[in-house]
């Protein structure tokens, strides 16, 4: 009961605690300057606001000490009137690799009482290989430039997105089958609040492949992603035992209950030739006694069913130029 307010001032608080909550394979060498004011009176809505300064620094890789990213001053900034959100600011720039800057503000209220929504986000990257390895973790390289413009509008109950983003110089490294992703470019463009599309192309090795396809996040428990993917003589796995070339022509779609793949994948050519083939008969040991041909308890398994199911025709075949060469071994494929 009663009135009381929060004054918090913030001096060189290290932004390397991300490290330890997101388990992050990067340490970071910026800090943080600032305030915070939180001012709450007789039970009324809280009214406040923040500025944060965060200084210029380095994003190094923790294994190979690597840098990974210099970043320079950024900002984040918000004000809070009566518990309504009146504006924010976020900035912040990359030397020689691009910028992130987003403003809005909200408005006074409007017949329905829903207040407006007016803000920008520019962003140009020009080496994302530090997002996308956040996003993918498992590639060995992945870069390109990227940059976007979208402009808020709409009202706080009901906003809306409207602009475009693309990728330019796109590239996908994946070591363990020589998987070469190049000249990846797409655009795309944000239509309303929840939803996006985008269209571009790839090359693998020499074949020359399609992608496009659309979003709708309505919310992360309704989340809808429809892809198609579509390429000719595509070099997709190319290590010294095994060589895939493939004719694909796939729709994908995904959401939290239901994987569909519809299509065909075609492999024209192929050379399989491993190095080492040890073959040998492994058998049960005779004491082996099966309690249940599952692994874990059944209501996981039954839970995990539920939780995604998956749809769909999907051929696969082998063209004339596919073979098996095994030393010692003689080998025919087909079908």
């Amino acid at each position: 009961a009663g009135n009381w307010s929060v004054i918090a001032d913030v001096t060189a608080l290290p932004l390397d605690y991300l490290r330890d909550i997101s388990e992050l394979d990067v340490r970071f060498e910026q800090v943080v300057d600032g305030r915070l004011e939180w001012l709450q009176t007789n039970d009324q809505a809280p009214t406040g606001g923040a500025n944060f300064r965060v200084s210029a620094g380095r994003i190094i890789e923790i294994e190979d000490n690597d840098v990974v990213l210099e970043s320079g001053e950024g900002k984040l900034a918000f004000t809070l009137q009566n518990g309504n959100l009146e504006s924010g600011t976020f900035d912040i720039g990359f030397p020689g690799t691009g910028f992130i800057d987003v403003d809005f503000e909200i408005l006074g209220v409007v017949d329905d009482e829903a207040r407006t929504l007016k803000g920008r986000t520019i962003a140009q990257i020009d080496d994302i290989g530090l997002i996308g390895q956040l996003a993918l973790p498992g590639m060995d390289r992945i870069s390109g430039r990227f940059s976007s413009d979208i402009l808020f509008d709409g009202t706080l109950t009901d906003p809306s997105f409207n602009g475009g983003y693309e990728l330019s110089g796109g590239l996908i490294h994946y070591a363990p089958i020589a998987l070469r992703l190049e000249d990846i470019e797409f655009d795309g463009q944000v239509v309303r609040r929840d939803k996006a599309s985008f269209n571009g192309s790839f090359r693998a090795g020499e074949g020359i492949g399609s992608l496009g396809g659309q979003f709708l996040f309505e919310d992360l428990e309704n989340m809808q992603l429809d892809l198609e993917f579509s390429g000719d003589q595509l070099l997709l796995v190319n290590t010294d035992d095994l060589k895939v070339k493939t004719d694909t022509g796939l729709k994908i779609g995904f959401s939290p209950a239901l994987l569909e793949i519809n299509g065909h994948v075609k492999i024209p050519t192929a050379r399989v030739t491993p190095a080492n083939l040890v073959l040998e008969k492994i058998s049960d040991s005779e004491d082996l006694v099966i309690e249940s041909d599952v692994v874990g308890s059944g209501s996981e398994v039954i839970d995990e069913a539920k939780s995604r199911q998956v749809h769909g025709q999907l051929t696969v075949e082998f063209g004339e130029d596919v073979f098996v060469r095994v030393p010692g071994v003689e080998t025919s494929v087909s079908g």
